[in-house]
């Protein structure tokens, strides 16, 4: 499994008060850096971010704003890694960029257009048969995965999961921002999304829903809840939807037609 590792960290001083005293002590903290992405020249975008996996959320970004479609539309891509990083990419762009360049934060809206954009035609790709413990062991895994939380508690993560279990993770100080990273990873990597479900630690909300369906993965697990948007666009595109995955416990909230919840077994 391929997890974020520990970049993203930086430690600090600072005061602590415990049991009834302040203490001078150093910890981990999460970075947060202003990343600037850069589209054939123009700039686009400034997207708060723990500053790794700087191409891949790049590149996911633009897949998720439609700006580009597949890995044959990417021409170059150059990071420039710093204080104050930079993405530069080289693409045949299918919809040009809106104007200005606006900063998002690390959580809220991410994109421009917004999840009512354009998604892609027809059924979702097929997903995964999915049983009460392979739910749970997918999550278990996700949350063992967590390096930078652990370290610092200023994280959300996201993985990519098949048959055997989670293939890939990744961190960052937004939930939008993982999703992003795991869309470019498939990108850059041409990735299949059949049989795989997206596993995160945030909330589900439409906005996500729509990222992960323009990935091509059918099937979320999340730690966290869902939103009343978040369910009905599920169930108006056929994907399957699990949440508050805790303590043995799961809700199913949406079920694609071939219903592989269904199919669970004990």
């Amino acid at each position: 499994m391929t997890t974020g590792g520990k970049r993203g960290i930086k430690r600090q001083a600072i005061r602590v008060f415990k049991d009834g005293r302040f203490a001078r002590v150093s910890t981990d903290i999460v970075r947060e850096v202003s990343l600037g992405l850069f589209l054939n020249g123009e700039k686009i975008v400034t997207i708060a971010c723990a500053g790794i996996h700087l191409s891949e959320l790049a590149v996911g970004y633009l897949r998720s704003e439609g700006m580009i479609g597949t890995r044959e539309d990417l021409k170059e891509v150059r990071v420039a890694e710093g204080s104050d990083p930079t993405v530069h990419v080289t693409a045949a762009v299918k919809e040009r960029p809106m104007p200005a360049a606006p900063s998002i934060a690390s959580s809220g809206a991410r994109g421009k257009r917004g999840w009512e954009g354009t998604l892609p035609d027809g059924p979702p790709s097929a997903g995964m048969t999915l049983t009460p413990r392979s739910i749970l062991e997918m999550m278990g895994q996700l949350l063992a995965a967590t390096q930078i939380h652990e370290a610092t508690r200023g994280t959300h993560c996201s993985g990519l999961a098949g048959e055997p279990g989670i293939i890939i993770t990744r961190e960052d100080i937004g939930r939008h921002n993982t999703i992003d990273m795991l869309g470019g990873y498939m990108l850059l990597e041409d990735m299949d999304p059949s049989g795989k479900a997206l596993v995160t630690t945030g909330r589900v909300s439409a906005e996500i829903v729509a990222k992960v369906r323009r990935m091509g993965v059918s099937v979320i697990v999340s730690h966290s809840a869902a939103t009343t948007k978040a369910v009905a666009l599920c169930r108006s595109l056929g994907m399957t939807l699990i949440g508050y995955v805790r303590d043995g416990s799961f809700r199913v909230y949406a079920e694609r037609k071939e219903n592989e919840v269904g199919k669970m077994g004990s």
